[in-house]
């Protein structure tokens, strides 16, 4: 339709997820104001957060409050069609009208999360004596698989994730991992720091899942994983959220380039 199609070009970006959902009848619903089409609503559910049923808006500029609350009542039918418990939405910054319409009734703030790029040519190197997750032993695997999953869970207290047994989380969370490249650092046993690589594209790579005991241990695994992954990539991309505040601070350290800035909501379902 015409009318979704210009919404879809002048109201959101084309790496919104609202692009696909609106091709999808069962995932999607038109927004009407006065008759006329003025933005769809689209869902999804993510298989990690069971109790949570995300959203995205395209809506045109300086929708009404009545819009707004309409917007909001069928984001509550839809979840609790699904059986739900919590609403999400998530957005690029700066706050669309919906959004900080939302925010003033009910629907909190709780994350900001941030995708930059790293250039690796030109950054220093040092010696890697990390280790990659080949050159573990079964033991050292298994401690990794446990103390990955209990630190995704602390960071995700606002929404929370599904129980998943250690083998299981490890298919889910070690898929696409690069198994060559250094990625944990253990001294007397115990873990110091990991950070997982995953290959994204041939010449860029993914920090995904971090941790350190302390910040100056995270940063020395990333400075020998630089070393590592400098002459075999081109570009690092981090995934970092503002409730994994060590990961987060890491991210400083480095010479990102700017990213866009998406900042998360929620609210329970019937509210």
């Amino acid at each position: 339709m015409d009318q979704i199609k210009h919404i879809l070009k002048y109201f959101t970006t084309p790496d919104s997820p609202i692009h696909q959902l609106a091709k999808k009848p069962d995932q999607s619903q038109v927004i009407r104001a006065s008759g006329n089409i003025v933005g769809i609503l689209g869902w999804w559910q993510n298989d990690f957060h069971p109790e949570a049923l995300y959203f995205a808006v395209a809506l045109s500029p300086l929708p009404t409050n009545k819009t707004c609350a309409e917007i909001s009542a069928m984001m509550n039918q839809v979840a609790q069609q699904h059986n739900k418990s919590l609403m999400v939405l998530r957005e690029a910054l700066p706050q669309s009208p919906f959004t900080h319409w939302a925010a003033a009734h009910g629907f909190r703030a709780f994350r900001q999360t941030v995708r930059p790029l790293l250039t690796l040519n030109g950054l220093s190197t040092t010696p890697v004596t990390a280790l990659s997750f080949n050159q573990l032993t079964d033991q050292q695997k298994d401690d990794l698989v446990q103390l990955s999953y209990a630190q995704y869970q602390a960071v995700h207290i606002d929404n929370p994730v599904c129980a998943f047994e250690p083998e299981s989380w490890r298919r889910v969370a070690f898929a696409d991992l690069i198994l060559d490249a250094p990625i944990i650092t253990i001294e007397n046993g115990q873990i110091e720091a990991y950070c997982l690589v995953y290959e994204d594209t041939a010449d860029t790579v993914e920090w995904g899942w971090l941790y350190g005991h302390k910040l100056n241990q995270l940063l020395k695994l990333q400075r020998e994983q630089i070393s590592w992954l400098a002459p075999r990539y081109q570009y690092v991309r981090g995934e970092f959220d503002s409730t994994d505040t060590l990961a987060d601070h890491s991210r400083l350290y480095w010479p990102f380039a700017p990213a866009v800035v998406e900042q998360t909501y929620s609210a329970p379902v019937g509210r």
